[in-house]
């Protein structure tokens, strides 16, 4: 990396850290402070299919907790819902399964690179990101990828020379917006926010910001959320508000412990961000903390995709190893649901839907 381009990255981190502490002063310590857990993690290979099933006898029986489907011996990551499915992510096997929300037949699409740790549900299609890095021209082994319902798989543009390492994805329609590492092969080179669109069928790079202001020695796992106001990113323990043009970046907040799942406040005021025992909400303009509540023992996966957050207008669930928790915004305090672990996490207007080792669950509301 050259000293110009090394100075400008420590300057941009100083800046976002100065930045923080000023929002500090502004509300106090006390509401801003990290706040860790006695409680002990699990091993940093803890897998949701090594634990027992969480399934409740009493729920199970009472019809409240309905078992969805289970994927045998591969394990079942993120979950998402729209108007009429529920789709979860079959990591190991590189494959997003689809099902209607009252049940029916099961969909399935299957990623070119063989392995899913984030996706993205599209208008007509869902897209993904897997592992590893790319080193064809054809971008065969790694990228995101658009995964048509009608079948088929076609990887996005990187905007980027042939080394590149693709992390995170959200879709807002019309585009879809992820991040790529090491863009222009360099081995020091940062994290760069890729747009692509409907309009060019998503065949063509049409934004990206360079490094997102954010540097990172090693291959960072970046968490996505969008709207039709803004692109936020987390990498690196830093949380980033980008213009949704990707022409400029609006607001920084961080270092946090690690940034582990985001999620928009539904009336768009503000952002939750899930650290490994803590839970921050933050106003949404400003990044000014407003809430911070401590999880004790609430740990997620190695993998940064196997936590979610799911809000309506009355709750906030989040899914952890020790169980699936919620906490209602009258109070902010968490409460269990149930056992853990969990991993993805859902919400409709009258149900949740979540994963655990190999199953995926539906509990009414």
């Amino acid at each position: 990396m050259s000293g110009a381009r090394g100075e400008r990255l420590v300057l941009l981190a100083a800046a976002a850290v100065a930045a923080l502490g000023a929002c500090n002063a502004l509300v106090g310590n006390e509401d801003v402070s990290y706040i860790a857990s006695d409680a002990a993690a699990p091993p940093a290979d803890a897998r949701a299919e090594d634990a027992p099933p969480i399934l409740d006898a009493a729920a199970a029986d009472s019809g409240a907790l309905v078992a969805l489907a289970t994927e045998g011996d591969a394990g079942v990551g993120k979950v998402a819902v729209d108007g009429t499915h529920v789709y979860w992510a079959v990591e190991d096997v590189g494959q997003v399964k689809r099902m209607p929300k009252g049940g029916g037949a099961v969909e399935t699409f299957t990623a070119a690179q063989g392995a899913v740790t984030d996706f993205a549900v599209g208008a007509a299609e869902v897209f993904v990101n897997g592992y590893g890095y790319g080193t064809s021209p054809d971008y065969k082994g790694s990228g995101a990828e658009r995964l048509p319902f009608g079948g088929g798989a076609a990887y996005l543009p990187m905007g980027c020379p042939v080394t590149r390492f693709t992390t995170g994805v959200a879709f807002a329609d019309p585009h879809v917006f992820y991040g790529v590492f090491k863009c222009n092969g360099d081995v020091a080179a940062g994290l760069t926010l890729v747009r692509a669109s409907k309009a060019d069928s998503y065949t063509a790079a049409t934004a990206s910001l360079p490094d997102a202001g954010l540097y990172q020695p090693v291959a960072p796992s970046a968490v996505i959320a969008v709207d039709a106001n803004d692109v936020f990113m987390t990498v690196a323990g830093i949380l980033v508000r980008v213009a949704p043009d990707l022409s400029a970046v609006r607001g920084t907040a961080g270092p946090f412990a690690q940034a582990l799942a985001i999620a928009l406040e539904p009336d768009g005021s503000a952002v939750y961000l899930r650290e490994p025992t803590a839970l921050r909400r933050l106003v949404r303009d400003t990044f000014a903390p407003s809430r911070l509540v401590p999880i004790d023992g609430a740990v997620s996966f190695q993998s940064e995709q196997r936590a979610q957050i799911a809000v309506n207008d009355t709750v906030v669930y989040f899914s952890a190893t020790t169980g699936l928790f919620r906490m209602s915004k009258a109070t902010f305090a968490p409460e269990k649901v149930l056992p853990g672990p969990v991993a993805g996490v859902a919400l409709d207007p009258t149900h949740l839907y979540f994963s655990s080792g190999s199953t995926l669950y539906r509990i009414g509301l």
